[in-house]
């Protein structure tokens, strides 16, 4: 199983971003990041308030997307904003984040919010994560969700950000 991680950044006037795929255990099969882009005042201006949009979607995520050796089973991503990301990614991306609600009862048991939404006790004596998907994939995360074996399902997202702190 192919578990590939998304981080979109943005400092000031630069962005970046970089997807890393894992296997089940959170070891790391592939890597791929973009390079920094630093729009002209030219292209603010024309682009608006869709140049973050069209830089990450279009430049980034598509391209980094494209570029991938490995199949993927699932995109996590941190960001509700990222969930638009599906239609370059065969609807694979999920959104999955931390929860402030009451533990569920059992390991791996999930409740059902919406029909593309879920709670899911992924850690004991831990709250739940929140997960939202597309609705043609809710069988398929779940059973996902029952073979990821990492201790934290979310710290791969930090290598990504700490490694592109580094480029």
């Amino acid at each position: 199983m192919n578990i590939a991680y998304f981080k979109f950044i943005e400092n000031r006037d630069s962005f970046i971003s970089g997807i890393l795929v894992v296997d089940e255990k959170g070891i790391p099969v592939e890597f791929k990041y973009t390079n920094e882009i630093n729009p002209t005042k030219k292209q603010k201006l024309l682009y608006g308030n869709t140049l973050k949009t069209y830089l990450k979607e279009e430049l980034m995520f598509k391209n980094l997307i494209i570029s991938l050796e490995n199949t993927i089973d699932v995109i996590i991503v941190e960001s509700i904003e990222d969930f638009s990301l599906n239609k370059y990614a065969e609807n694979k991306v999920v959104v999955i984040r931390k929860t402030q609600e009451t533990q569920l009862r059992d390991l791996k048991e999930f409740q059902f919010v919406s029909k593309d939404e879920l709670l899911y006790q992924y850690e004991e004596k831990e709250n739940p994560i929140r997960v939202i998907f597309k609705e043609e994939f809710s069988e398929e995360i779940i059973e996902i969700l029952n073979e990821i074996k990492m201790e934290n399902i979310l710290e791969p997202i930090d290598r990504i950000e700490e490694v592109l702190d580094e480029v």
